[in-house]
């Protein structure tokens, strides 16, 4: 491999040419406060990706999509020649998938090589690239198209009978994000909760979490039932060395016969053969495939409330499918699932309502559309 004709270049060196942007742009964000990555960030890259009013933002309060916008400023600051992307528009909002968008293509013909991977063509729509797609291990022309999802939305009856309810404190930390949020979730409902990049999705799945407030079939979650999270970065349920080990684990503290997990992971990922990963660490996963573990883990210990930060992340389309498919299957026992997404078609086929946060206000039962 050379780059610009240049070959045997040390770590540091190819550095100057070319910058990686991971699925998860966290792990390469380093200070405590979003200014500190912004020195050199051209006012020109601020304004088009909003970069400015992150600067006061502690880094760890940043939802992904800023924490990505942030990283993607900070490398293109140092005038690299190419540019790589895993996945980039997954944690973003619409507008903020439309503003990259434009940058990639205003960079693209200032001369810049840029390489997008991606799952899902329509976030993409718009680039001015050349596309390629593997095709059973193979690169070659021509650009990506899943076969159409088969879902259907469906009305699950499982009883009506509210589980969860939340009366909240106002949601923030640098500042406020959502006022003082009520919520109430029947059996068996879906509940989409949207907003855009930093209005407090996470805020509020991490809030219900700890317990204040919040109420499970009439009583104190941590004296009765189980209330489960699937965070977005959820790399931390991983303790183990490899996916044998961890599934055996999660067994055991979930306290179900071994295999339950492994069998709940497969009927998420059916189409893999998970018996040629068993000996891999589990962070050596691809991220869909880390987010199906980290969703079976969690319902092995089969929660009757259920949150799930951004459940169709890094997945293709036939497993974004299966996880409707399976998260349906978790309300049709009269588990209530709240979940957040930027995927509109996807969390409308699963959703059977949505809350919506807007203006640091939590919008109230707003029904799905068939």
């Amino acid at each position: 491999m050379s780059f610009e004709g240049q070959e045997q270049l040390s770590i540091s060196e190819v550095a100057n040419f070319l910058r990686y942007i991971p699925q998860n742009p966290r792990e390469l964000l380093w200070g405590f406060q979003a200014r500190d990555l912004t020195g050199e960030i051209s006012k020109e890259i601020s304004d088009l990706l909003g970069i400015a009013e992150l600067a006061s933002k502690d880094t760890q309060h940043l939802s992904e999509g800023e924490a990505l916008k942030l990283l993607l400023a900070e490398n293109l600051a140092a005038n690299p020649t190419m540019l790589l992307l895993d996945e980039p528009y997954a944690p973003l909002d619409a507008p903020s998938r439309e503003q990259l968008t434009q940058l990639l293509n205003e960079l693209a013909a200032k001369g810049m090589a840029i390489v997008v991977v991606e799952h899902e063509p329509n976030h993409s729509a718009g680039l001015k690239a050349r596309h390629l797609k593997l095709n059973q291990g193979r690169l070659e022309p021509g650009q990506y198209q899943p076969a159409p999802a088969e879902i259907v939305r469906t009305n699950v009856v499982v009883g009506n009978e509210v589980v969860i309810t939340a009366a909240l404190e106002d949601i923030g930390f640098d500042r406020l994000l959502i006022t003082a949020p009520k919520i109430s979730i029947r059996q068996g409902e879906r509940v989409w909760l949207a907003g855009d990049n930093g209005s407090g999705k996470t805020s509020l799945l991490r809030a219900l979490v700890s317990n204040r407030g919040v109420l499970v079939y009439g009583q104190r979650p941590d004296q009765v039932a189980k209330l489960a999270l699937v965070p977005e970065n959820f790399d931390d349920f991983f303790v183990t060395d490899s996916l044998l080990a961890e599934l055996a684990r999660a067994d055991k503290v979930a306290r179900v016969a071994p295999g339950f997990t492994l069998t709940t992971l497969e009927s998420i990922l059916p189409k893999q053969d998970l018996s040629l990963w068993l000996g891999v660490h589990p962070r050596d996963l691809s991220r869909g495939t880390r987010l199906a573990l980290a969703v079976a883990m969690q319902l092995s210990h089969k929660p009757q409330v259920l949150l799930v930060d951004e459940p169709f992340r890094g997945l293709d389309v036939h497993a974004r499918e299966l996880m409707v498919e399976s998260l349906r299957c978790v309300a049709e026992t009269g588990c209530a699932l709240l979940f957040a997404s930027h995927e509109q078609n996807w969390s409308t086929a699963l959703a059977s309502r949505k809350l919506s946060i807007d203006n640091q206000q939590l919008i109230e039962s707003v029904e799905v559309s068939a």
